[in-house]
């Protein structure tokens, strides 16, 4: 048996080429949808098409859902209404095809079934492609968008807020001050002091060192002392309740070298002494006590401050 090529006839190329253009208008359908868009209406059942009765047309009529074979291929062939480009690209590679010539794609006029149908896939799947590489572009817009709408609707919930509760978080994220009474500069007005009452402060000493100086009281009786030191002001306020403060006393405070300035104010049945000092303190030593005793019979107090 001698075995001889044989052609396929032209009813089978006629599927094929039907099938092949189907299968390209699925896949270009699909990309629409995707994107939001809607088929063009270029298949319209309103589109006037020329009429040819089946006796006068060569081949088989068939029949796919409401268009005939010559309706099919009387859509599929190119308009010749468009002018024809100047150059013409190669349309059988995908890369060939893109945004910039779309609007050419299909105006030259090729008579080859196989190397339209190419051109179509290729267009097909140059829009498929480019839809795959806007998709992450896309995809971070939406989440941008919901971002920002997080945003926005916590922003109103901060505004809408009590004006009452604001400050309560304000003032709770405030830093605590160790001691205010020490920060808090006192507003000492110089009055006229008593003459000193017998039994009670009888002298006020201060001697200074390079790194500190101290304050010493006598008394004849017990006292009750608090010493405060404001380091912003360099200012050391001593509070007793003994008898006022003499005069003299207190001009033997300011003849120190360590202290710029001196006053004395009475006040509810106490003595305030506010002494400046010249050199920077650093901290204040506490109010200590020493009895009296046979060689001293006066209550003795003192404190220091170092520099």
């Amino acid at each position: 048996m001698v075995l001889t090529d044989k052609k396929p006839s032209k009813k089978l190329l006629s599927k094929r080429l039907r099938l092949a253009f189907i299968g390209a208008l699925l896949s270009y359908s699909m990309l629409l949808s995707g994107c939001g868009l809607s088929m063009p209406t270029m298949f319209s059942k309103n589109k006037q098409v020329k009429q040819t009765s089946p006796q006068a047309r060569s081949g088989t009529l068939t029949t796919i859902g409401n268009e005939t074979d010559y309706d099919i291929k009387d859509l599929a062939t190119p308009s010749t209404d468009f002018p024809k480009p100047q150059a013409t690209a190669n349309y059988n590679s995908a890369s060939a095809i893109g945004s910039d010539n779309n609007k050419t794609l299909f105006i030259e006029d090729i008579s080859n079934n196989n190397e339209r149908f190419t051109r179509l896939e290729n267009a097909v799947q140059n829009f498929r492609n480019e839809f795959d590489e806007m998709r992450p572009s896309l995809n971070r817009l939406i989440n941008i968008e919901k971002d920002i709408g997080e945003l926005v609707t916590q922003l109103k919930t901060l505004t809408e807020a009590p004006a009452s509760t604001q400050t309560v978080q304000q003032n709770a994220e405030q830093t605590p001050v160790e001691n205010t009474a020490q920060n808090k500069p006192l507003d000492i007005k110089p009055q006229t002091i008593a003459p000193a009452k017998s039994g009670s402060l009888k002298d006020i000493r201060l001697s200074v060192s390079n790194s500190s100086m101290r304050v010493v009281f006598d008394a004849s009786e017990k006292l009750q002392n608090t010493a405060l030191f404001d380091s912003q002001e360099n200012l050391v306020t001593i509070e007793t309740n003994g008898a006022p403060v003499s005069p003299s006393m207190l001009q033997q405070i300011k003849k120190s070298s360590a202290v710029s300035d001196a006053s004395v104010t009475a006040q509810d049945g106490k003595n305030i002494i506010a002494i400046q000092l010249k050199k920077q303190g650093r901290a204040l030593i506490p109010f200590k006590f020493i009895p009296p005793s046979a060689t001293n019979p006066n209550y003795r107090y003192y404190f220091d401050i170092q520099f």
